[in-house]
């Protein structure tokens, strides 16, 4: 030990977050005392919330599948092609929680799924029985949008699609496909990126055919919608959920190199409770949303309280759990459920999860939540010498708690953080605005016990120790 140093990472009561000088004085994080929490799917490594997922089910969800795919689609084209003109915007983000029961269209399907292409697409999607992957899923809805496409232009002849759009899409031979496919092995095709290419060819043929004159409503409902549907697909089997990262390791190099601007920015240290058999951070979190007025509540009537949310401890592999999409779509409606998993004549999916109380439903619940807690707190070995903690907030599917940027700054009380540490190449200009902020708090709170400590670089072997301000 050297003189002033101090083992921060042998302490069982705090945990460590990194975090740019920018983020805590020009965005007010520190003056705010707020933790950002990120949609997953922005976090560093891209293989974030990656789902090791295929599709394999019987023609009654099959049937269903297409129905909704087509009662998306035919909601979104006649929302569109009978508004004006200037009312036609790209929406934000597909409504896939309809139910078929609210709308007069269960003659449509009936007479989409009687089509020749509906019928090979299934016969290819249920051929041997095979797990469908995720390549080609994403290659089966962009030829799904092609028979619903020319199924929706047999029933409506509306002058307002392009010529081409149309006979781009009339070229595509749904029996020359199903003979094509007929000569893969499904399984390899899969793991040889077979699909995977085939979706990309796919892709670029349809991008020859708009150009800045092509309107943006066009491109979305014609060209971009599969891929927007599948993203809604993903939504189906897990809540959105959103992650602030921690670690139990303040001398890590590569931590003060990625999360703190290479050593230009801090660590903060936040106090760590035990409660039960675990151990979390405490932040204010709405667990309550009230209907009225309500003077704890805000303008959308969410009460947010302190909380300890758990802090889940990271794991490292480079296999993910394989899982069938049919047996845990958990995020759907139950009117959903219902629908999907029974055909018009009351049979029942072999997939279907069971009613909500009974023990086939039990059973599927515990397993889905057990999956969900390792699909939210999982990464690839590149990633394990981060020693990573996380605080994970899920989203309600009714009210949307996290949903907007505004509502993923969450609030913590000065209290909990315990002190800071200022990197090795920190500027001495942001080191007196931090200290000033830090100081500004205490005398609001009346506290003396606030810590500062430096990062400071062996200039043996380069290694990172920590020493107390004095």
């Amino acid at each position: 030990m050297k003189i002033n140093e101090v083992d921060l990472n042998s302490k069982d009561d705090i945990v460590f977050r990194f975090r740019k000088a920018s983020s805590l004085i020009k965005h007010d994080e520190l003056k705010k005392l707020e933790i950002y929490f990120c949609p997953f799917d922005e976090e560093d490594d891209a293989a974030e919330g990656l789902l090791n997922l295929y599709w394999k089910a019987d023609e009654i969800l099959w049937d269903n599948f297409i129905g909704h795919y087509f009662m998306v689609f035919y909601l979104y084209y006649s929302l569109m092609l009978f508004s004006d003109e200037k009312d036609r915007a790209v929406p934000d983000h597909i409504n896939w929680r309809q139910s078929r029961s609210n709308f007069n269209i269960e003659g449509l399907i009936l007479d989409l799924l009687s089509t020749e292409d509906i019928k090979l697409l299934k016969t290819m999607m249920m051929s041997d029985g095979h797990e469908i992957g995720t390549d080609e899923m994403k290659y089966y809805l962009q030829i799904l949008h092609t028979a619903v496409l020319k199924f929706v232009w047999s029933i409506d002849h509306k002058d307002a699609i392009d010529d081409r759009l149309k006979s781009n899409n009339k070229k595509i031979d749904f029996n020359e496909l199903s003979e094509a496919l007929k000569a893969f092995k499904w399984n390899k095709a899969n793991e040889d990126g077979v699909f995977h290419s085939l979706d990309r060819m796919l892709n670029r043929n349809k991008a020859f055919l708009v150009d800045e004159n092509t309107a943006d409503w066009k491109k979305w409902l014609f060209i971009d919608f599969p891929k927007h549907y599948y993203d809604c697909l993903m939504e189906m089997i897990f809540p959105k959920w959103y992650v602030a990262s921690f670690c139990t390791d303040c001398t890590s190099k590569r931590n003060w190199a990625h999360y703190a601007d290479s050593s230009k920015g801090i660590c903060l240290i936040f106090k760590k409770h035990k409660y039960a058999d675990a151990e979390g951070i405490r932040i204010k979190t709405c667990h309550q949303v009230m209907f009225g007025k309500n003077r704890s509540a805000d303008e959308n009537g969410r009460i947010y309280e302190n909380h300890i949310e758990p802090l889940l401890d990271v794991e490292y592999a480079d296999s993910f759990p394989k899982f069938n999409f049919f047996e845990m779509a958990g995020s759907m409606t139950g009117t959903m459920i219902d629908e999907w998993y029974h055909d018009k004549d009351g049979n029942i999916s072999a997939y279907y999860p069971g009613d909500r109380n009974d023990p086939q439903r039990l059973a599927w619940h515990k397993k889905y939540w057990l999956l969900f807690q390792k699909h939210i707190s999982q990464k690839v070995t590149d990633w394990e010498n981060l020693k990573e903690q996380r605080v994970v907030l899920e989203d309600d599917d009714i009210f949307g708690t996290y949903r907007t940027d505004a509502d993923r700054h969450i609030k913590y009380d000065f209290d909990e953080l315990e002190g800071i540490i200022w990197g090795s190449r920190m500027n001495e200009r942001e080191k007196r605005e931090i200290r000033d902020i830090i100081e500004e708090l205490c005398e609001q709170n009346d506290r003396t016990d606030f810590n500062f400590y430096q990062a400071v670089v062996d200039t043996v072997n380069g290694n990172v120790w920590i020493e107390k301000e004095i």
